[in-house]
């Protein structure tokens, strides 16, 4: 796998990151972890855990620690990740058209909209 540096996604969850420690409510709201796959020309390039279960979240590259299970997965490539965190690509479109493949529970997506809401002003 290339560094995850190498991604175009990578600052989208560096951002969300960010956001999340403006946010410290959202970890209770949601209370599940969600990893990313991150894919580019349909090869996984990269993974990225966002934690809203312990603590007061995190957001982290990898998948998750200490032997946790995500509940929902949530595969994308780069290019797409990136319009759909800056508004330009509508979610459930994207889902009916194959663009992104969820793995688990697909309703905690619906959550982190709100961590990702302003996310279209920053990129």
């Amino acid at each position: 796998m290339a560094p995850a540096a190498e991604t175009k996604s990578a600052e989208v969850f560096k951002e969300m990151g960010e956001r999340l420690k403006a946010q410290p409510d959202v970890p209770k709201k949601v209370n599940a972890i969600i990893l990313y796959v991150i894919k580019q020309g349909g090869k996984e390039v990269a993974q990225f855990t966002v934690d809203l279960k312990n603590g007061s979240g995190a957001v982290y590259e990898g998948t998750p620690k200490n032997d946790e299970k995500a509940a929902t997965t949530l595969t994308v490539e780069d290019e797409d990740f990136v319009k759909l965190a800056t508004g330009k690509l509508n979610p459930q479109q994207a889902f009916m058209s194959g663009k992104i493949k969820v793995k688990g529970n697909i309703m905690l997506l619906q959550k982190l909209q709100g961590l990702m809401a302003e996310q279209k002003a920053k990129l």
